[in-house]
């Protein structure tokens, strides 16, 4: 009935009109129907019930005539919605969704158009309530020159979430004007608790940390555009365009207990600490365009605007044990407010506000020649800032003032169904202006952290060019990619370590040298005239050269430290289609291999493959459809050994039309071997982390679905 669903960012159809950039994207959900549901009414519902107490409902309406469209749906499932086993085999360790989440969720969706195609509206609603429980083992390896520091970790998380997100847009063409307005407004409330131990070692234990902590936070975000045109005539056209966004954490805070013991001195360090924690942010922009089309081939845009934005936020930070020490046990607070400001910490206690305005001039000009286009556009923003910052140590008003370039080319060509692209740009991005306040956050004894007045902006230039060739008929359809990245100036971390204790104390700081790329190509087709083989092939390599501080022992200066990493991956899937059967292989690697270039003993060879089959028919005299697929994942050359692992995962769904199509009865059943896991490896230059996550378990699961479409009257 629905075809598919797709999920994508989508950027207003005008330019006039984009979001700011820094700003939350705005995810479409799109249903495309299929031809024979174009029209009238339709409702799906499906529900299930299966072992180890899982269960799903959900539901789907809609109503469409030729100007409005009224969807309703709502759905409720403790199976890890986002969860698609099944043709592919895609449940790679690596991908397969960490933790066990409990959804539920309800939404409306109304489209209106008239009949002339000039005026339309879009309002969607969507309500979600959430309960995630996530567990890890986390192994970690931070590079030192003196001798690498090893970590373990263990911890349990469960967080419960509400979420109001609403959508609105409005278009409306007058003439030879166009008014289009966008508006984004998201409300969440959520609280979570979670426990953990970590340990800290090299040739011994040096520490252990227990602790407990619960949270809860409120939050509001908004942002929308409103975006008007007119051409003038053939050779001018005049835009003016208004971005606005906006944030409030009116609620933020934190209660932990924490139990540190230092092996190597026998003492203990225990605390009770609270954090209140409140923020609140906006931004506007205003901007004025006018378009000159010279002649069918040269056009040049021009572009004024201003920004305003502020940013603030106020900390308050408690060590409860200050007070008394009652409440060394418990996740209790004092009873009153003068009890609690009696263990104010004012050394970690902060509050601030910064205000920026900027103005930008942008100049683009682009170039059509038959099936070839270039676009160049130089853009100079000049901006001040000004900071009111206060704690126990300062209280001052600061400013600063800066200039930024960003120059963005491009070039297509076009030919036939073929296309080839190449852009370029450059993005200068300066520290937070809080960030540069002078800071010492010792919260957290074992991980203390220290603002740099001298942090400076870091650049990123970046190169990407596409090839996309569609010849058509039984010729194969391939692509290819490339993507550069450099950062100069980029932001590090200059890590101490204090062999004592085993804790770190870390300030951030310029780096140079870091870039990537990455160079990918896919080719897809049929092999045979009936086009009943099907073949699909991709392959990427990645390289990734990172630069940063060495972790320096005790007070010692940080040394640089590169580490050069080959990330290549492949997947060859092969698929065979008649009538009612369908049968399918698929193959993959994906490598993460890495080398330290000044010691040499930090190299990882870490590597995962993925074998499987997947098949379906239906039988056509009892009318039975079968579908499984079963996948081997192979993991190699982890740090911990049981990481290193082989595991088959198995999944199989036995299913029939009841009542001419109305009713679809379905049994699926989940990992049936028992085997399947989750779990996550990253290096750079400074350490490698492996985490293994608990993942949902096996279940098999029966439901029932009712489908039913009506056309309206004509």
């Amino acid at each position: 009935m629905v075809k598919e669903l797709q999920v994508y960012y989508k950027d207003p159809p005008f330019a006039l009109t984009k979001p700011l950039a820094d700003e939350e994207k705005d995810y479409v959900l799109d249903v495309v129907m299929k031809r024979e549901y174009a029209i009238g009414n339709i409702v799906n519902t499906e529900a299930g019930i299966g072992t180890d107490d899982r269960w799903k409902a959900k539901a789907f309406g809609l109503r469409y005539d030729d100007y409005t469209r009224l969807t309703l749906f709502g759905n409720l499932n403790n199976v890890n919605e986002d969860r698609t086993p099944g043709t592919d085999g895609d449940w790679s360790p690596e991908k397969q969704p960490r933790g066990l989440l409990t959804t539920k969720q309800a939404g409306l969706n109304l489209n209106m158009n008239n009949s002339k195609k000039t005026l339309s509206l879009d309002q969607s609603t969507l309500l979600e309530w959430s309960d995630d429980k996530t567990t890890l083992q986390q192994h970690s390896e931070t590079f030192a020159p003196e001798g690498n520091i090893l970590g373990g970790k263990i911890s349990a998380r469960r967080m419960k979430n509400f979420k109001l997100t609403d959508k609105t847009k409005f278009d409306v063409m007058l003439g030879k004007s166009h008014l289009s307005t966008e508006h984004y407004l998201t409300f969440t409330d959520g609280e979570s608790t979670s426990t953990s131990a970590d340990s800290t070692y090299r040739t011994s234990l040096i520490n252990t940390d227990r602790y407990m902590s619960r949270t809860d936070n409120r939050n509001l975000f908004g942002n929308g555009s409103l975006g008007w045109y007119v051409i003038c005539n053939n050779f001018y056209r005049l835009g003016i365009n208004t971005n606005y966004s906006f944030g409030s954490q009116s609620r933020d805070r934190s209660h932990r207990l924490r139990d540190i013991r230092y092996m190597n001195t026998g003492t203990v360090d225990g605390s009770n600490d609270y954090r209140d924690n409140s923020s609140r942010r906006y931004r506007f922009n205003i901007s004025f365009s006018q378009t000159y089309r010279f002649s069918s081939r040269v056009s040049m845009n021009y572009q004024i605007s201003y920004e305003q934005r502020g940013e603030g936020q106020n900390c308050d930070y408690y060590h409860l044990y200050q007070y008394g020490g009652q409440f060394e046990n418990n996740l209790v607070l004092p009873s009153t407010t003068d009890s609690l400001q009696a263990a104010m910490d004012w050394n970690n206690s902060y509050d601030y506000f910064t205000i920026g305005r900027g103005v930008s001039n942008n100049l683009s000009i682009s170039y059509l020649w038959k099936n070839t286009s270039l676009h160049l556009s130089a853009k100079y923003t000049y901006t001040h800032d000004r900071i009111r910052y206060h704690n126990a140590s300062l209280d001052t008003v600061a400013r600063r003032s800066y200039g930024s370039w960003n120059p963005n080319i491009s070039v297509e060509h076009k030919w036939k169904n073929n296309k080839f692209n190449v852009h370029y740009y450059a993005i200068n991005t300066p520290p937070d202006f809080a960030r540069l306040m002078p800071m010492n956050n010792n919260t957290n004894t074992l991980d203390i952290r220290i603002n740099n007045p001298n942090l400076r902006s870091q650049l990123r230039n970046s190169v990407k060019m596409e090839l996309d060739i569609r010849p058509g008929d039984m010729k194969p359809t391939w692509w290819m990619k490339y993507e550069l990245i450099t950062l100069s100036h980029a932001w590090g971390n200059r890590v101490n370590y204090d062999t004592t204790t085993g804790g770190y104390t870390s300030i951030a700081d310029n780096v140079d040298g870091n870039w990537n790329t990455v160079l990918s190509f896919g080719m897809n087709g049929p092999i045979d005239k009936k086009k009943r083989w099907r073949y699909d092939v991709s392959a990427n390599a990645g390289y990734i050269h990172s630069v940063d501080f060495n972790t320096a022992y005790d007070g010692a200066d940080n040394e640089l430290s590169r580490v050069n990493t080959f990330i290549p991956a492949t997947t060859w899937k092969l698929n065979y289609r008649i009538g009612n059967f369908l049968v399918g292989a698929v193959a993959k690697f994906s490598g993460n291999f890495s080398h330290e270039e000044v010691y040499g003993q930090r190299d990882m060879n870490v590597h995962e493959n993925q074998f499987g089959l997947n098949t379906q028919y239906t039988i056509p005299v009892v009318k039975l459809t079968i579908g499984t697929d079963i996948n081997l994942y192979s993991q190699n050359g982890y740090e911990s050994a049981a990481m290193n692992t082989k595991d088959w995962v198995w999944n199989a769904v036995v299913s029939r039309s009841l009542f001419k199509g109305g009713i679809l009865a379905k049994v699926e059943m989940y990992d049936i071997l028992h085997e399947l896991s989750a779990r996550s490896y990253s290096v750079n230059a400074q350490s490698r982390v492996e985490t293994y996550y608990n993942s949902i378990p096996y279940y098999m699961m029966f439901s029932l679905g009712y489908k039913f479409a009506k056309s309206p009257k004509k």
